[in-house]
């Protein structure tokens, strides 16, 4: 029986592997494994069109539903790989399936570091478009915000609440 090809990760590395297989020709099946529940979204736009309100949140979309059942590609979100047994060629998920496979390829990219603080304590990460529509409703709502981290999306992020005129 072939199982196709099973791809970790739905970021920009896992959906562009994905569309290639299609755009070469592969005719498996084609499986994409992500751990966020929404469907695939470039992470740039996050902090920067989409927090501002310049952009829908759809627009910053890898993949569509449509996109992906048209090219036959299996969308398994919201349920990521725990485990890899290399030898029965197989995917353990967060919800119990093995997920078999004839072909790995693996496309995680970096994690964040794990938050010391519990959510809902006026506390925001921005890593996911609900991060980002989450941290856009608190901008809007006004009132003094810290910044943690100097990097491009921390920066991009305080340049984003500094100039106001967050859009709906």
């Amino acid at each position: 029986m072939q199982h196709g090809v099973v791809i970790v990760g739905s970021s920009v590395a896992g959906v562009r592997a994905a569309r290639a297989l299609r755009a070469e020709g592969y005719q498996g099946r084609v499986t994409l494994v992500g751990e966020e529940q929404g469907l695939p979204c470039d992470r740039p736009p996050l902090s920067k069109q989409v927090l501002t309100g310049a952009w829908a949140p759809e627009r910053a979309g890898l993949l569509t539903a449509q996109a992906a059942q048209a090219d036959g590609i299996e969308l398994r979100l919201g349920a990521p790989a725990l485990a890899l047994d290399a030898d029965t060629r197989r995917v353990l998920l967060a919800d119990g399936d093995p997920l078999p496979y004839d072909d790995l390829v693996i496309a995680t990219g970096a994690a964040p570091r794990p938050s010391p603080w519990r959510p809902g304590s006026g506390v925001y990460q921005l890593r996911t478009l609900a991060d980002s529509l989450a941290l856009k409703e608190r901008f809007a709502a006004g009132g003094a915000v810290v910044m943690i981290g100097g990097g491009f999306i921390g920066a991009e992020t305080a340049a984003a609440r500094a100039r106001g005129g967050l859009r709906g």
